[in-house]
């Protein structure tokens, strides 16, 4: 079974900062984006915005260069960011299959996200931008 691209590529139409901030589902503790914290689609670390199916959160670029064209992973059922294929933080989680282990000791038992728009790839950087606005004039409703 192939998994939708969207599960694991957010494309959150809200603007924010980015910044950790401390959140918890049960037993699990961890740290959401801050623009997530109080954002309505938010429900227990996972986002309800974009499919009617709870997807990754959109924790932003992770701070490593590298190109984010998709290609194939032999333990993944999608394809991930070139950049993510061969990254040393790239690991594997019962419930997420592949994740970003860059720093975990932040983000905590919840891993973030693989960084599908990456800030040195301008081409999807812009796609991603044009994305997150609302009508092209780079403001968007507050979630």
């Amino acid at each position: 079974m192939i998994i939708p691209l969207e599960m694991y590529r957010p494309e959150c139409p809200y603007t924010g900062p980015q910044t950790p901030v401390p959140s918890s589902h049960l037993t699990l503790r961890f740290s959401i984006p801050e623009k997530c914290d109080g954002c309505r689609f938010n429900f227990e670390g996972r986002c309800k915005l974009i499919t009617n199916r709870l997807v990754r959160l959109d924790y932003g670029y992770c701070g490593i260069p590298g190109p984010t064209h998709l290609v194939p992973d032999p333990r993944a059922r999608r394809k991930i960011p070139a950049k993510c294929s061969t990254c040393t933080f790239l690991g594997e989680d019962d419930i997420f299959r592949l994740v970003c282990r860059k720093d975990s000791d932040v983000w905590g038992d919840v891993p973030r996200g693989l960084d599908y728009t990456g800030e040195s790839d301008v081409a999807d950087q812009e796609r991603h931008d044009e994305v997150r606005t609302n009508g092209g004039d780079g403001t968007a409703d507050s979630p």
